[in-house]
Order: structure tokens, then C-alpha cells, then sequence
């Protein structure tokens, strides 16, 4: 019989104990990827924000919560999205894109952003036996005004602006120099370009106006249209 000296069964425990307690990956966990960079968006345009597991792995079956602080953006589990959980802020302005879904990669949209919506948002994946979480930043960017965007085009409307003045200005001295003689009515007859340009240059400036905020709104929606989501890396797990 193996005699086993103290300090030999002493060793045999302690490698026992150290293998038994070495941490392995669960069977079935996974990690959760979100943007790195800060996702940019405009007040009033639409925020997209990704993430997606990994390994891959079909999320079909799995809760997905979106939350911001304490407030539900969206709530999916059992296969359909629970409006009545949503926050009252976000309640008919997000979707959950699940086209790649059985691939563990889901998509929030929001749509018409206030304000607001600036702030960390958390993309929480959780099964029966293992939950991870991305944290993301959403930053929204007030519109700039008008003037701030197109100076120039403000530039022409003033200096459009005081010759309507002017017109008006010399339209009012010739009445004066005029009045109660028969010269008013021969000066209106010979001047008829100064009374076009009377009654129609006001309303360039509102033409203006019109059209280059159209633009500008046009412009942005377009930004926010083109703008991608940043590259993913993994932010965080929990067990």
C-alpha cells in the first residue's frame, strides 16, 4: 500500500481545488457588440442603433431590451415586440429591425429624435441561463439656423430687403412731390417699372426664405439618411 506523506496529499488537494475552480465559458453564453463611437444624429431625423451577438447565434427566442437610464425604448420577447412596456416618450418612434435576426444582429430605429433621446442607451440580450449588455452614446445635434447655414443667401436678402425700402422710399417722395397735381398721374404711367418692382420684389425675400430652408431641411434629411452605424466592438457581459 502507497503511503502518501503529508505534504504530498496537501499538494493533491490544492490542484484539485485550483482545476475545479478554474472559470470556463458556460455552454450558450455569449457577448453582446455595440458601436464604439458615439451614433450622430439631428433633431427630427431618424437614429440608428446596432448590435449583435457573438458568437452568432440565432436570437429568435431571446428577450432583447432597450433601454435608456430607466426608460424601456423596446421591449421584444416570445417572438413579438410589447409596446405597452415602452416609456410614453418613445411609445409609435422606434422599430426593431429584425431582418438578421436568426444571426443575432438587431437594429433599433427611432424616428423623429427630440433632444431628449441624447444620452446611453443599453442593448440587453438575455436566454434562460446567460444575459449580456452593449453599452452606445447617442448624441443629437440641434438644427443650425438659417443664417448659420446659408449666410450668403441672407447676405442677398438684405441687401434685397433695403432696395424694397428704397422703392418704397422713392415711391413715397414722388407722391409727395406730386400730390394734388395732374403730374401724379402722368409720373405712375412713365414709371411703370418702378411700381413693378413695388409690388413684386417683396415678395423675393419671402421666395428666398422658402426655398433655402427647404433645401436645408432636404439636406439634412439626407445626412441623416446616409449616415451608417460605427464599427462594433464588444462593450460588456453578465451572468
Amino acid at each position: 500500500m502507497e503511503t502518501i506523506s503529508p505534504s504530498g496529499a496537501l499538494f493533491k488537494f490544492l490542484v484539485s481545488f485550483l482545476l475545479l475552480n478554474i472559470p470556463t465559458q458556460a455552454s450558450g453564453s455569449f457577448l453582446v457588440f455595440g458601436p464604439t463611437a458615439p451614433v450622430q444624429t439631428s433633431v427630427g431625423g431618424e437614429a440608428v442603433l446596432s448590435c449583435h451577438l457573438s458568437p452568432a447565434q440565432n436570437a429568435e427566442d431571446m428577450k432583447v431590451i432597450w433601454l435608456k437610464s430607466q426608460d424601456v425604448v423596446h421591449h421584444y420577447q416570445g417572438r413579438e415586440d410589447h409596446s405597452e412596456d415602452q416609456t410614453p416618450n418613445f411609445q409609435g418612434r422606434t422599430e426593431l429591425l429584425k431582418d438578421a435576426i436568426t444571426a443575432g444582429n438587431v437594429t433599433l430605429r427611432i424616428w423623429n429624435v427630440k433632444s431628449s433621446d441624447a444620452g446611453q442607451y443599453k442593448c440587453l440580450f438575455s436566454d434562460s441561463s446567460h444575459s449580456a449588455e452593449a453599452f452606445m452614446e447617442l448624441k443629437v445635434i440641434e438644427a443650425p439656423t438659417l443664417f448659420e447655414t446659408y449666410p450668403v443667401w441672407w447676405s442677398v436678402i438684405g441687401i434685397l430687403a433695403l432696395g424694397q425700402l428704397s422703392i418704397l422710399f422713392y415711391y413715397s417722395w414722388k407722391t409727395y412731390q406730386f400730390r394734388g397735381t395732374e403730374d401724379l398721374d402722368e409720373w405712375v404711367q412713365t414709371d411703370q417699372v418702378y411700381l413693378g418692382l413695388l409690388t413684386f420684389l417683396p415678395l423675393l425675400p419671402t421666395l428666398l426664405f422658402v426655398a433655402v430652408d427647404f433645401h436645408g431641411k432636404r439636406k439634412a434629411r439626407g445626412n441623416t439618411a446616409r449616415r451608417q452605424p460605427s464599427e462594433n466592438v464588444p462593450l460588456g457581459t453578465r451572468r
